[in-house]
């Protein structure tokens, strides 16, 4: 099976036609294997959320696109080895699917120098790219006609390719501020946010 979908956004200028294609394998009527494969895109955006706690008690971001920021194009693989079986009467399924997602031409962050401002300017740009990859186990069991117990586990990693690095560096005054809030901090960097997280913009910016 497979299909696929266009679309169209005012913040590009070309139609975004993204495939996808799957199958699915029964081996015995218990025993079932699915992959797949699909593409995706993010068009982009003027407002990044990661951004917005950092704005608290600090400086200020201007955030622009760059005039060539093209879209965040996406390819997905996955594949899922499911069997349903019974235990006495109870029916119960167990299921393991595996998972990479591959983002190219990422959307990143780099700063602009704005003489004399009390703000940040950064322009979105598209950066070398990242990669998320994991797998999952599921499972049910149906104990009566109307009560059914279900349960799953994650486990995921993320990986930003060499040269993109800036997402980390935005994380830290994100995580200051969050621990600012929460009352997390050391006496002396709890008592003045805005002195806290410049103190860690200057860290960050250090070569």
């Amino acid at each position: 099976m497979g299909g696929f979908r266009a679309d169209k956004s005012n913040q590009l200028r070309n139609w975004i036609f993204s495939p996808r294609a799957g199958l699915s394998l029964g081996f015995t009527d218990n025993l079932n294997w699915r992959v797949a494969v699909s593409t995706g895109f993010r068009a982009p955006a003027v407002f990044d959320e990661d951004l917005h706690i950092t704005q608290v008690g600090g400086r200020g971001f201007l955030i622009q696109n760059d005039p060539d920021l093209k879209e965040e194009k996406s390819v997905s693989f996955s594949t899922c080895l499911n069997y349903q079986g019974r235990v006495t009467d109870k029916q119960y399924r167990l299921a393991v699917n595996f998972f990479w997602t591959d983002l190219r031409s990422n959307h990143t962050l780099v700063e602009r120098e704005v003489p004399d401002a009390d703000y940040r300017q950064l322009s979105r740009i598209n950066g070398p790219g990242s990669y998320v990859r994991g797998f999952d186990v599921s499972g049910d069991i149906r104990l009566t006609p109307a009560l059914r117990l279900d349960g799953a586990v994650t486990f995921q990693t993320a990986h930003f390719d060499v040269g993109n690095d800036l997402p980390y560096t935005l994380f830290l005054p994100t995580y200051t501020a969050t621990a600012w809030y929460h009352v997390c901090l050391d006496q002396a960097l709890q008592a003045d946010l805005r002195a806290t997280l410049e103190e860690v913009e200057g860290f960050i910016e250090k070569p």
